[in-house]
């Protein structure tokens, strides 16, 4: 797989805002492109998607979903998909608290932006929107939890 850095790619998320998703480049062994965000996308989709800007409290739990999506062991990507990808960043950012409120409607805009990007048909209404933040709060949920219910976001 050969990686281009810097292309750009505009992502729809909550609200009808954009942003725009930096970051490596590939191809996803024929399913699309393979879409690496940073650090300053997440910002990005947090200034916008919450009214107030809420200020993060540990910049550490971005930057780890920014590392975890990404992640590689021995040659293979940990998340394969935009989905799983996706559930991985969305996971990490609203079960761990690293803003003064609103983790939860972080990490449903980012999940949003993220597949949207990636090329992924979604459609949100209130319903699929409450299904992942309960997802989100059970005690005991999972990368595969998560990406189980955005697979219902498909359209």
């Amino acid at each position: 797989m050969s990686l281009r850095r810097g292309r750009k790619v505009r992502a729809a998320f909550l609200g009808g805002a954009t942003a725009r998703v930096r970051g490596p480049v590939g191809r996803d062994r024929g399913r699309g492109v393979i879409l690496h965000v940073d650090l300053a996308w997440i910002l990005e989709v947090t200034e916008r998607a919450v009214p107030g800007d809420p200020a993060p409290i540990d910049y550490g739990v971005a930057i780890a979903a920014v590392e975890r999506h990404r992640a590689v062991v021995t040659g293979q990507d940990v998340y394969d998909g935009p989905i799983a990808r996706a559930a991985a960043l969305t996971h990490t950012l609203g079960r761990l608290p690293w803003l003064e409120h609103s983790n939860l409607r972080v990490a449903v805009a980012v999940a949003h932006g993220y597949l949207t990007a990636s090329g992924v048909q979604v459609r949100l209404d209130q319903e699929r929107v409450t299904a992942l933040a309960t997802a989100l709060t059970r005690p005991r949920a999972t990368v595969a939890d998560i990406a189980t219910v955005l697979r219902t976001w498909r359209t």
